[in-house]
């Protein structure tokens, strides 16, 4: 939302939820955008086009040290876009 405030860009939650699945099923369903990893971006959503938001700034992810691979999580929030 602050990329979109810098811009001077207008925007509405129109959902809100803590679980993911429900974020990404309500971005599919064409209630709006949602950052994701590049990484883990499959059909149906597909990654926005450039010049329609602004860029997203840097973002790092956690992960859990129950995880065998935490460095391959870090690494896929390291790229990530808004997908619809």
């Amino acid at each position: 939302m602050a990329a979109l405030e810098r811009e001077n860009n207008s925007y509405e939650i129109v959902f809100k939820a803590f679980d993911t699945l429900a974020r990404r099923a309500a971005a599919a369903a064409g209630l709006g955008y949602f950052p994701l990893a590049r990484s883990l971006v499959a059909e149906p959503l597909v990654i926005e086009g450039p010049g329609v938001l602004p860029v997203l700034p840097p973002a790092e992810g956690f992960a859990d040290t129950r995880v065998n691979a935490p460095a391959q999580l870090t690494a896929a929030w390291k790229d990530y876009a808004p997908v619809v």
